[in-house]
């Protein structure tokens, strides 16, 4: 994704968005510039910048616009499983969350934000999306008990940049979005903790009042932070709506609801489902993907769901599995995804199932040949009562 000023847009390219003189962004999935006179109209419009998909332009032959070839996305840089930078990327998670304590401490004393520390932040999640993927999303799956709503909302920003650079998105927009998630719940800080962390179902009147948080987290930024980009607002404001219209707060509808909003969505549901509340236990990430597998079309952009799912992968690095060879079972952590053969990844086996005692780590291949264990199923670091920050420090 590029933006561009409306007098370099050409034919042939592909809008996937774009921003009038109010600064309001409209983004639909589809858009190929077919004539120089839907250029003049966009330009009468208003219309200032446009937000195109550069791996969907089209050719030209003799001087004619024909259909765009299926996208070709550039091979993954070779995944590294020794999560050299795990140390590193720790001590960034550990600051992260040190900010968004300092952003709830602000709101909640009506004081100023601190948006050069916020920026300062992004960017440096932004360098760790571009440099070091895997351990980057390795570290979204290691939870501190009590403290959802400071993790999810980093997980969230990390989660929505690294689904950006997979979708082929230019720095500067992987930024806006990483922004974006790290403070769309930023109204929930003004949310009374009874409704927000209440076991049971919420009554109609404490449903209203969880909804008003994507407002107030409007009014906090546009009344803060005057000159946040564009992009990073449109994920904010539309994280909670859903293709059938059944979302929260404008109700919109299919492609009313912009591509980013679109895409905030899916990763919100993502990681709150796959997190353990005080209502609900942690889901494995596979089971997570079935249901957004499920409710696409309705809930959630099918397009976005299915390349969601190809960005997850079947089993990404850091899932917990169940691992069998004959009448032996072993827990393992998935120490790198095998792109090649999805079934069959990098593991590091920690607990012997058979006899409940952890076991010396032991790393093993399962795709190499006459390999004698297979993957079972995903499980959860609740199920087994396991602390993650502490296995990771033991296999890595």
């Amino acid at each position: 994704m590029k933006r561009l000023d409306i007098n370099e847009l050409k034919t042939g390219m592909y809008v996937a968005g774009v921003i009038g003189g109010d600064n309001h962004i409209t983004v639909k999935q589809y858009g190929m510039v077919k004539t120089e006179g839907v250029i003049q109209a966009l330009k009468k419009k208003g219309i200032l910048k446009v937000v195109i998909d550069t791996d969907r332009e089209s050719s030209k032959t003799n001087g004619k616009v024909v259909n765009p070839a299926p996208v070709t996305k550039a091979k993954p840089h070779q995944r590294s499983t020794l999560f050299d930078d795990l140390d590193a990327l720790k001590s960034l998670f550990k600051e992260a969350k040190a900010v968004q304590r300092n952003i709830a401490h602000k709101v909640h004393d009506k004081k100023a934000l601190d948006i050069q520390e916020i920026e300062n932040m992004t960017g440096k999640l932004v360098n760790a999306v571009i440099e070091n993927e895997e351990a980057l999303w390795f570290m979204t799956r290691i939870r501190e008990q009590d403290a959802y709503l400071l993790e999810h909302s980093l997980n969230v920003g990390v989660l929505l940049g690294l689904f950006a650079k997979f979708l082929g998105f230019e720095v500067s927009l992987i930024n806006d979005l990483v922004l974006g998630g790290f403070l769309h719940d930023i109204g929930k800080l003004l949310i009374p903790g009874k409704i927000l962390n209440k076991p049971g179902k919420l009554t109609a009147l404490e449903y209203r009042v969880m909804q008003g948080h994507v407002m107030l987290s409007r009014e906090i930024i546009k009344r803060q932070y005057s000159d946040i980009s564009v992009f990073s607002l449109v994920a904010l404001d539309n994280h909670h709506e859903k293709m059938d219209g059944s979302g929260y707060p404008y109700g919109k509808v299919g492609d009313d609801i912009p591509f980013f909003g679109k895409m905030i969505t899916i990763v919100d549901v993502f990681d709150a489902i796959t997190a353990k509340r005080c209502y609900k236990p942690a889901m494995p990430n596979i089971a997570a993907l079935r249901i957004l597998h499920k409710e696409s079309g309705k809930s959630f952009d099918p397009y976005l769901v299915a390349e969601f799912i190809k960005f997850i992968g079947t089993y990404p690095a850091g899932t917990l599995v169940a691992l069998t060879s004959n009448n032996r079972s072993r827990l393992a952590i998935i120490e790198c995804k095998n792109d090649s053969d999805p079934l069959k990844p990098l593991v590091k086996t920690f607990y012997n199932i058979n006899t409940r005692n952890y076991m010396a780590i032991e790393s093993i291949n399962l795709a190499r040949p006459q390999c004698p264990f297979e993957i079972h199923q995903a499980v959860t670091a609740e199920e087994y009562n396991i602390n993650m920050e502490e296995l990771v420090e033991r296999c890595f």
